[in-house]
């Protein structure tokens, strides 16, 4: 596929909102979405999320065939009216890029995804993780059976991962449970960072059992990785909700 150099791109993006405001005189905004967002230059298709007053039955079709006719690519069409569910689209719409309006989709899909509304994995379910690993921890300290304390230090720990874990889908975008080679995925540092949740927090202290075995020395270990933890999903949160800042472009 041959790549679209950045002016074609830009007078392509152009051309469909011009589309979009030419067809629905009501249309609140246009959000562009997906593969033509992050990788402009393997994308394939299109994906244009429009919010619209209109009450109009048949307008999906006419926006659908014009957006079509006028697009270099092929374009998928998602249309809302005011006031619909936002869902599991919520976590898309706020890595989107405004090409029609002020991008109050985008602001309603930042409130959905902070309250944890719509999204398979959410920030508010890593949190719950933190607070789940903080009480098995501190269950496991007062256990007198070696087996049950044990247990309970290992889920303390697995616990914090999964936290990890589930921060980072969001920030991916990710639906789907499976988390390997998510550390691949992720930008800067935060691959690695990961990579060192899976293999001490779920492997080496839940799997296989080797956290320090010293009261002092396991309180410790639990609360720098807890700290490390906690860093890591406000990271993921403030990457995610910082990429709806997107300027508006000017008409």
């Amino acid at each position: 596929m041959a790549v679209v150099a950045a002016p074609e791109r830009e007078m392509a993006l152009q051309s469909l909102a011009d589309t979009v405001r030419a067809v629905d005189l009501q249309v609140r905004d246009v959000v562009l979405i997906g593969s033509a967002v992050y990788a402009p230059d393997l994308a394939r298709d299109y994906d244009l999320v429009v919010t619209t007053a209109s009450s109009r039955g048949d307008l999906f079709v006419d926006l659908y065939d014009a957006l079509n006719q006028a697009a270099n690519m092929p374009v998928d069409l998602i249309l809302r009216h005011l006031g619909d569910k936002i869902g599991n689209l919520a976590r898309a719409i706020i890595c989107g890029r405004v090409l029609l309006g002020e991008g109050e989709t985008i602001e309603e899909a930042r409130m959905v995804y902070e309250e944890g509304g719509g999204a398979v994995a959410s920030f508010k379910e890593a949190e719950a993780c933190l607070r789940i690993g903080k009480e098995d921890f501190a269950a496991a300290i007062r256990y007198d059976d070696p087996e049950m304390k044990d247990r309970r230090f290992r889920s303390a720990f697995d616990s914090l991962f999964h936290g990890a874990r589930i921060a980072a889908q969001t920030c991916l975008g990710k639906t789907e449970t499976k988390w390997g080679g998510m550390a691949r995925e992720l930008p800067g540092p935060y691959g690695k960072e990961f990579r060192d949740f899976t293999d001490t927090l779920h492997i080496f202290f839940y799997y296989e059992g080797n956290y320090p075995k010293d009261l002092q020395a396991v309180e410790r270990e639990f609360d720098q990785w807890k700290t490390r933890v906690e860093d890591f999903i406000e990271e993921m949160r403030r990457r995610t909700l910082d990429r709806a800042d997107t300027d508006v472009p000017e008409r």
